[in-house]
């Protein structure tokens, strides 16, 4: 993936991320530790999740149904 395609997708803070799978954010922090969730670091190193793979987290959880995508405002 290139920067400019990284630019146009929607990325989620671990705050986000965790209000979704009502969560706290160091779960979602472990979970990218551990390989479940891909995870980028910004230049400052701070989590950003694609909303892609969160969608994609969610439904082998069962928490989004195939043909569903999350409305998130970016």
């Amino acid at each position: 993936m290139n920067s400019g395609e990284l630019m146009s997708e929607t990325m989620l803070t671990p705050g986000e991320v965790a209000r979704l799978f009502r969560v706290r954010a160091k779960t979602v922090a472990r979970w990218a530790d551990e390989g479940k969730l891909g995870v980028i670091r910004t230049a400052g190193g701070h989590r950003r999740f694609r909303l892609s793979e969160v969608e994609e987290l969610m439904r082998r959880c069962g928490s989004l149904r195939e043909d569903e995508h999350l409305d998130f405002p970016h």
